[in-house]
């Protein structure tokens, strides 16, 4: 039985709680569906697109992130949809990792790297079924990008055409560039100059205000989709036909799998800069279509399985990979950021997409908790905060120290050029499957049961 099938609160109250969402990505439609379980809520769903609509294609759903859609009863609508979750939550074997910087053929160093559990989709496969889900209570507005917030007991939202929305809690789910973090954090850093208190911890001004903007990672990633049937008839023997395939290098890495059923191939390169993390990216252009050409040249000598990857490759485009600072805490008053606004990361444990959602779950839950009141509002979100932020942040840092493994950039491990090669990769394996043992691991039941723990107890840690 989903989360969502026990049913709403009976008993519409004379004023619902208003809740609106800034941002229609997969967090913020996840929140929606989970305030679903309400009609003691009227949500509001903002996003600055003229449709909802996705970046990106494909997408890891973790055991964790299963375990959250299972809760909310979409496992059987994506059955209906043809996603085969057969095995999603079983022992597997991987993506396969295999050094491919030499003109020879590689070999494998790692073939187990995760634990159990998850499977890839198209991430607009998972957009187009929260979309479906969306429930009663929830109104979409399109075109309405917020510029600010104020808030008093109430927050009302300036959008960019002029217009305003007056709402009892504002969750901005509005990605890495994100409004709400930013006029969250440059408030406390402009009513504070002295510095802000939080949880007995003192932060300056300074650590407040580089909480607003994005750091870039140093690391810039080609994209392309192209079809499986092309990769076919270049090599039918690849790999990455019907398995996921991690390459790594000196400085750059290469990760491809097959999406939509096996009938596209996600090819993302990765080439990281030297010195260049939390540096200013050189361009205003973050995102950027870019000559076949300019990926020919990072992998020109990798081994033959990349070469017939490269040859499928058409209209690729180039990301400047950006991450939040790590927060001190999602929210404030009534006011709190959600997935990439709150904890966006680097691609590597291909994570993101799931930490929103479980974030959502978490906040979901609170907010439409039947004991919840316009006044407890700032208690619900400081526990959202207190359980979310920890695990969130540390799997951004876990997650950059996992791509310097897959980039041989790690003090202390193979470099790719000095020792012995093979005893260095297997040292980087074992140190992979270490990084990677937590995606096979539930939890989210737990987090919930703790978050309602302290809800029911007045936001008391228990």
């Amino acid at each position: 039985m989903s989360y969502l099938s026990g049913g709403w609160t009976v008993g519409m109250p004379t004023k619902p709680i208003r809740i609106a969402i800034c941002g229609a990505g997969i967090g913020g439609l996840t929140l929606a569906v989970t305030l679903g379980a309400s009609h003691r809520i009227q949500v509001d769903l903002y996003e600055a697109g003229a449709e909802i609509s996705t970046i990106g294609a494909g997408i890891s759903v973790l055991a964790r992130t299963l375990e959250v859609l299972q809760l909310l009863g979409l496992d059987e609508r994506m059955r209906e949809r043809g996603i085969d979750l057969a095995g999603a939550d079983q022992q597997r074997t991987g993506p396969k990792f295999r050094r491919s910087d030499q003109p020879e053929p590689g070999y494998y160093f790692l073939t187990d790297a995760l634990p159990k559990g998850g499977l890839s989709m198209a991430r607009n496969d998972l957009v187009e079924l929260l979309k479906d889900s969306l429930p009663p209570n929830c109104t979409v507005h399109l075109n309405k990008r917020m510029e600010t917030y104020t808030s008093s007991s109430a927050v009302t939202i300036h959008f960019n055409d002029g217009t305003t929305s007056v709402t009892d809690v504002l969750i901005g789910a509005d990605g890495v560039h994100s409004i709400t973090r930013a006029t969250m954090f440059r408030n406390l850093a402009d009513q504070f100059p002295t510095g802000f208190v939080y949880d007995e911890i003192n932060l300056s001004r300074e650590a407040l205000r580089k909480c607003i903007d994005p750091v870039w990672t140093g690391t810039v990633a080609y994209r392309c989709v192209f079809p499986a049937e092309k990769l076919r008839q270049v090599d039918p023997g690849n790999l990455v036909l019907d398995d996921q395939m991690i390459t790594v290098g000196k400085g750059r890495h290469v990760a491809a799998y097959p999406i939509a059923r096996r009938t596209l191939i996600n090819f993302v390169g990765f080439d990281t800069i030297p010195g260049g993390e939390g540096t200013p990216f050189p361009s205003d252009k973050w995102v950027e279509d870019v000559p076949v050409e300019e990926v020919l040249k990072l992998y020109k000598g990798w081994e033959p399985a990349i070469q017939g990857l490269l040859q499928c490759i058409d209209k690729p485009s180039r990301w400047a990979i950006h991450v939040t600072p790590s927060l001190p805490f999602y929210a404030h008053g009534n006011v709190a950021v959600l997935g990439d606004a709150a904890h966006a990361m680097t691609p590597h444990f291909g994570a993101a997409a799931g930490q929103a959602i479980e974030s959502a779950y978490i906040l979901g839950r609170l907010l439409s908790h039947p004991t919840l009141t316009v006044a407890s509002i700032p208690t619900a979100l400081s526990i959202y905060s207190t359980i979310r932020q920890p695990f969130a942040n540390h799997i951004v840092e876990r997650s950059r120290i996992t791509g310097l493994m897959y980039d041989l950039s790690v003090p202390g491990l193979y470099d790719g050029e000095t020792g012995d090669e093979e005893e260095g990769l297997k040292q980087i394996g074992e140190a992979i499957k270490r990084e990677l043992a937590w995606v096979g691991r539930h939890g989210i039941k737990d987090d919930w049961k703790r978050a309602e723990g302290m809800l029911l107890a007045g936001g008391d840690r228990v």
